[in-house]
């Protein structure tokens, strides 16, 4: 049986890692809780309702409203009080279109020695069918 960080979500049988399989990598891990913390909706988490960003909310604001600034420092926030293994060293976002955007998070893993810059790249989209 593999030594595993955390279970791969979703969560999937596995027959090497126990009940599920598991994350082996640290770098892995990282990006699987910044996920869910893009993903999840404030409130929506039991037990702790200021956690996650609700990226998708983004979505639907207008170019006019739509202010990367105010996103960029709930990433910053966010990430430092729930993923405190990690230190953000920049954040880009690149809103595409109406109903899509890019966010680039460069930050560097504290636990290893060598703290070379890693980037997480997250895509969200809506698809709007007529």
């Amino acid at each position: 049986m593999n030594q595993g960080l955390e279970p791969k979500l979703p969560l999937i049988y596995g027959k090497n890692d126990g009940p599920y399989e598991m994350i082996t990598s640290k770098i892995e891990m990282v990006h699987q809780n910044l996920k869910n913390l893009m993903l999840t909706n404030p409130g929506e988490r039991v037990m702790d309702p200021r956690f996650g960003i609700g990226i998708k909310a983004y979505l639907f604001e207008t170019d006019n409203s739509f202010d990367s600034s105010l996103l960029i420092q709930q990433v910053q926030s966010q990430v430092s009080k729930y993923i405190p293994g990690i230190r953000v060293v920049n954040i880009l976002i690149k809103k595409t279109s109406d109903h899509e955007f890019y966010i680039n998070l460069i930050y560097n893993l504290l636990v290893q020695s060598n703290r070379s810059n890693m980037s997480f790249d997250f895509k969200v989209t809506v698809w709007m069918e007529n």
